[in-house]
């Protein structure tokens, strides 16, 4: 079994496609919800978190990117910020360029749902000979 980070900034499309992982066999653990319930600033668990830093505990890392006009205008349209409010949390974000020098996969999501899905099934693809790869060498002692 393979552990796989799946990351993005905001307004990339990471739920939608975890929700396509969910629907191909991936059990979905949604950190940014178990970090809500678990911690709060300034508690022994939350200086743990951070400085530990989520990315070498994984086996792969998949990004969700889109461009920066498409994340504004979804943020805009589908959570009902104001543009200077999603900005805001947009320019508060690690800057993708960075994200994509540290993915194994990146999913581009600046088109059409099938085009999304389609390229979710590739890197699924991938993850599952990965993980062969992973139970076979286990294996082989």
């Amino acid at each position: 079994m393979l552990l796989i980070g799946l990351t993005g900034n905001i307004g990339s499309g990471k739920s939608t496609v975890a929700q396509l992982l969910s629907e191909r066999g991936a059990t979905i653990i949604d950190a940014d919800v178990l970090a809500r319930r678990a911690v709060e600033v300034g508690t022994a668990a939350y200086k743990a978190i951070v400085e530990r830093r989520m990315i070498d505990s994984f086996d792969k890392i998949v990004l969700v990117d889109a461009p920066r006009p498409v994340r504004l205008e979804r943020l805009v349209r589908e959570r009902g910020l104001k543009e200077t409010e999603a900005m805001d949390m947009i320019v508060a974000q690690m800057p993708a360029e960075l994200k994509r020098a540290r993915a194994d996969f990146i999913i581009d999501n600046d088109g059409t749902l099938t085009k999304l899905d389609a390229r979710v099934a590739e890197v699924w693809s991938a993850l599952e000979q990965a993980a062969e790869l992973v139970g076979s060498a286990a294996f082989d002692g």
